[in-house]
């Protein structure tokens, strides 16, 4: 089994397309994300972690053995393309979406794959961009992870669930800034 970050954006966008935020666009993205894991059930499965004004970026969970490359997830491509007339955004008719990012994760975040939700709902990258107040040293923010890690099956049945989103959370944070 192998994971893959993949950053998607246009690959050849009209003017239509390099207008568009793709924010604006979530139902569509998550639509092409559902379609494709009903498409591939067991065999391959992509996520949504994020929706950036002009790109996408998703895992790919592959069974194959073998090169590994972002023409795999072309599926979602065509979901979007043909069912949400996407194709009015690009001046290709024959590819969408670019590869910008195609790396394998690490096998940290392969363990929490299965966990996650298929369209991520809560956390935008963006939307961090405005935080300026954190009085909390790299040192010191290790540290809050390693006890929050360490602390995530002691407690009430509440706490143990809010530690463990919180962990989940914070570990797609991780992976989309990899």
């Amino acid at each position: 089994m192998n994971i893959f970050k993949i950053s998607l954006s246009f690959k050849v966008p009209n003017e239509q397309g390099i207008l568009l935020d793709f924010r604006t666009k979530k139902q569509d993205i998550a639509y092409g994300v559902l379609a494709f894991n009903r498409q591939f059930k067991n065999k391959k499965t992509i996520k949504l972690l994020n929706i950036n004004k002009n790109s996408l970026v998703l895992l790919l969970k592959i069974n194959k053995p073998g090169k590994i490359t972002a023409r795999e997830i072309t599926y979602f491509s065509k979901r979007l393309h043909h069912d949400r007339n996407w194709q009015k955004y690009s001046r290709d008719n024959t590819k969408l979406f670019t590869a910008s990012v195609f790396n394998e994760v690490t096998q940290q975040f392969i363990n929490d794959f299965d966990k996650m939700p298929e369209v991520n709902t809560d956390i935008n990258q963006e939307d961090l961009s405005n935080v300026t107040d954190v009085k909390l040293s790299d040192e010191d923010a290790i540290n809050a992870l390693k006890a929050l890690i360490n602390l995530q099956n002691i407690g009430s049945k509440e706490i143990i669930e809010k530690r463990k989103n919180l962990l989940l959370k914070i570990k797609n944070l991780l992976i989309q800034s990899i």
